[in-house]
């Protein structure tokens, strides 16, 4: 009797295991504006012009209210708020700031190279250290984009509608300047084009 209880208990399991990964995936998702935030790590900072550590600073990016469309491999009538790819890939993302940064004019394009970007996968307590934010996986830019374009197998690392913490990928090259901003431009394979820019904000 046992011996059926379990398998009838892992029959069971595969089959809810089959449901949830036909499940996953079932719509994608569009990106609809961009949002920045200067932040301390995790810490958005809402005071005007404040001044941080370049190797603490990260710009919050976030995508307000997707938008969705069925997924042709996925159930009919049956889209769900989960994350695939996007409906319409990304075909090209800049990094431009009013300031000369990394050897770059104001203006124009900084090599994508000099910035990571990640998610806080972390299970967040009131001390959030520096050493707790290295915990988190680090893509390149290109990479992270690939993602958005062709989707992950694994979607508990990238989950890109939720806030994503841009930083300096080179932590030992200290940054003096004020009164830096970061405008991202994302550009669709459609032709539409988001913009936003942070506040104004001292790096020390």
């Amino acid at each position: 009797m046992k011996k059926h209880v379990i398998l009838l208990t892992i029959t069971l399991l595969q089959l809810s295991f089959v449901a949830c990964k036909d499940d996953s995936g079932i719509c994608l998702l569009g990106i609809t504006s961009l949002k920045l935030t200067n932040a301390t790590y995790l810490e958005p900072l809402d005071i005007p012009q404040a001044t941080v550590e370049s190797f603490e600073y990260r710009a919050i990016l976030e995508f307000p209210e997707p938008d969705t469309k069925p997924n042709p491999n996925g159930k009919p009538n049956a889209c769900v708020l989960s994350f695939d790819k996007l409906h319409t890939p990304v075909s090209n993302f800049s990094i431009t700031s009013n300031v000369k940064l990394f050897n770059t004019a104001p203006g124009e394009p900084i090599d994508l190279k000099n910035f990571n970007i990640y998610q806080c996968n972390l299970l967040l307590s009131g001390n959030y250290t520096e050493r707790d934010d290295m915990m988190n996986t680090r893509y390149s830019i290109k990479n992270w984009i690939k993602l958005l374009n062709t989707g992950s197998e694994d979607k508990r690392h990238i989950k890109p509608f939720r806030k994503s913490y841009i930083e300096f990928a080179d932590k030992n090259e200290r940054i003096e300047v004020e009164g830096m901003t970061l405008k991202f431009t994302i550009t669709l394979d459609d032709g539409t084009l988001f913009t936003a820019e942070t506040r104004p904000v001292n790096l020390d």
